[in-house]
């Protein structure tokens, strides 16, 4: 049986530190209401014992594989038909060590500039797509042929150029990025290995996804956007399998 865990916003970054790191992981992020440095550091305290209070093995392990996973699945978004709806920001993080998948979820705030806590969900290794799509608004697919979008500068066909411009300014609702990356590198960061997954939605169409090079926005149901990261993840897992017993 899985396990979920909800943390307050403060309580997640004070356990967070309290491991060594710095930074929260990307894509989430958490913004104090507290003016007084001190008043920060007390409240962070408190968060601390509130967290310890009740942390049990299994969400300490959570934590500790989120801070340093083979993989990571970093879904971000904002709703551009309205910046400050609190509910408009999309911000997950999915994770996995070895057999052990996870992932977290940023809750909306009082503003979209703040966080209204975090979840901490248990799930299998092989289910980072699908979590990760699924913690998307729920959208269908575009309707339009698959479009696409130079930026080479090679002189392309005038209704190419058209049809790309068209696209790029039909009015968006949410707009966003799944990022696949490499936990970490024998080599450094330098030698991680990421793949990026653009996606938008089109008021009154659907949800493209966009991949590629030149990019090519094709319509993409949940279906199409699993399989689409599930690709990315192949291949970030294929570095990581290079890497470690090289590619013989």
């Amino acid at each position: 049986m899985t396990s979920t865990w909800r943390l307050g916003d403060l309580e997640f970054v004070a356990a967070w530190e309290a491991m060594g790191e710095d930074l929260l992981p990307q894509p989430l992020f958490y913004r104090s209401r507290t003016e007084s440095y001190e008043d920060a550091q007390r409240e962070q305290r408190q968060a601390l014992a509130d967290y310890h209070a009740r942390a049990d093995e299994r969400l300490a392990a959570a934590l500790r594989a989120i801070a340093r996973p083979d993989l990571k699945v970093e879904v971000s978004a904002e709703n551009f038909s309205d910046l400050d709806d609190p509910k408009g920001p999309v911000r997950l993080l999915a994770a996995r060590l070895g057999d052990n998948g996870y992932v977290v979820t940023q809750l909306p705030g009082e503003t979209s500039r703040h966080s209204g806590g975090f979840t901490i969900s248990e799930c299998g290794a092989l289910e980072l797509a699908g979590v990760a799509v699924r913690g998307l608004p729920l959208v269908g697919a575009g309707r339009k042929p698959e479009i696409v979008l130079p930026s080479d500068g090679v002189d392309h066909h005038p209704a190419v150029r058209a049809r790309a411009a068209g696209f790029r300014q039909a009015p968006v609702t949410h707009v966003g990025f799944i990022d696949v990356v490499q936990g970490s590198s024998a080599f450094g960061p330098r030698g991680i290995t990421q793949r990026r997954i653009r996606w938008r939605d089109l008021v009154g169409d659907g949800r493209y996804v966009i991949t590629g090079n030149p990019a090519i926005a094709v319509g993409a149901n949940t279906s199409a956007m699993v399989a689409a990261v599930n690709n990315a993840i192949a291949h970030v897992v294929s570095a990581i399998r290079d890497e470690r017993y090289g590619s013989d």
